[in-house]
């Protein structure tokens, strides 16, 4: 899980590893992937949300929960940023039951 919550927020490098594998004090100078998905429209949050749900489940978020990143998404994007809120729903997608099944 760390994994997932790294890989989104620095993109693969030799830092994001097993403990103890890589040390690095700057990741970001060693960054060797990414993700660059990119919703067509990143304002339309349950878009983006539904998107999400197909690419990393198979359409399987409960919809109580599938709701509540929709509603965390648009506050997100009012507080913050559109691509805050996308990295936010990406984790919360991560870390849905759904996705470990």
């Amino acid at each position: 899980l760390n994994s997932f919550m790294s890989l989104l927020d620095y993109g693969f490098t030799p830092c994001s590893l097993a403990e103890g594998s890589a040390s690095c004090r700057y990741p970001e100078n060693y960054v060797q992937a990414e993700s660059k998905y990119t919703p067509a429209n990143i304002t339309d949050a349950e878009q983006v949300v539904n998107d999400l749900d197909l690419l990393l489940t198979g359409n399987r978020i409960n919809p109580t929960f599938k709701q509540y990143i929709i509603n965390e998404y648009n506050e997100t994007m009012t507080n913050e940023s559109p691509e805050a809120a996308f990295k936010l729903a990406q984790k919360l997608v991560v870390l849905s039951p759904e996705f470990h099944v």
